[in-house]
C-alpha cells in the first residue's frame, strides 16, 4: 500500500463524503423523517463534516483493502465497507438502546434512510475511485 493510494482514499473519501452530506439533507427534505432544527448554513456545514468524516474513514478502509477485498470493483467493494460501517454504528447505537431505551430509542425512519444514505456514499465513492479522469491525479 502506497501513500498516494492512502491520499486517494482520504481525497476521495472526503468529497465523496461531502457529497453525501448534501444528498442527506436532500433526501431528508423530500422524506420528512426528521425534522431540522437549525439553518441551512449551519445544517450544510454540519453535514458537509459529518459526510467528510464517513467518507474518509471509508475510503481509507477502502486503501487498506486494495487488494484483499473485491478487487478491480470499487463501486461495490465501497459500497460493502460503507453499509458495513454503518451497520457497526447502528450496532453500537442498539447497545446504547439496551443499555437506557428511555434516552436512547430507536427510529425505524432514520434507520431505514441511514442504510440508503450509507449505500449512496458507497456508490458515490466506487464510482469517483474508478472515474478515468481521476486516474492522473492518484494513478492507477
Amino acid at each position: 500500500m502506497s501513500l498516494q493510494l492512502v491520499f486517494k482514499g482520504f481525497s476521495l473519501g472526503a468529497v465523496s463524503g461531502i457529497l453525501y452530506g448534501v444528498a442527506g439533507i436532500a433526501l431528508n427534505q423530500v422524506t420528512g423523517v426528521f425534522p431540522f432544527e437549525m439553518n441551512m448554513a449551519l445544517l450544510l456545514t454540519t453535514f458537509a463534516t459529518g459526510g467528510a468524516i464517513f467518507g474518509v474513514i471509508t475510503g481509507c478502509l477502502m486503501s487498506v483493502t486494495e487488494n484483499l477485498f473485491l478487487p478491480g470493483r470499487p463501486v461495490l467493494k465501497a459500497s460493502v465497507i460503507s453499509v458495513g460501517f454503518w451497520l457497526a454504528l447502528r450496532f453500537g447505537a442498539a447497545l446504547l438502546t439496551a443499555s437506557d431505551p428511555s434516552r436512547y430509542h430507536p427510529d425505524i425512519g432514520q434507520t431505514v434512510q441511514g442504510f440508503a444514505l450509507s449505500l449512496l456514499l458507497g456508490v458515490i465513492l466506487g464510482s469517483l475511485w474508478k472515474a478515468k479522469a481521476l486516474e492522473e491525479v492518484f494513478g492507477r
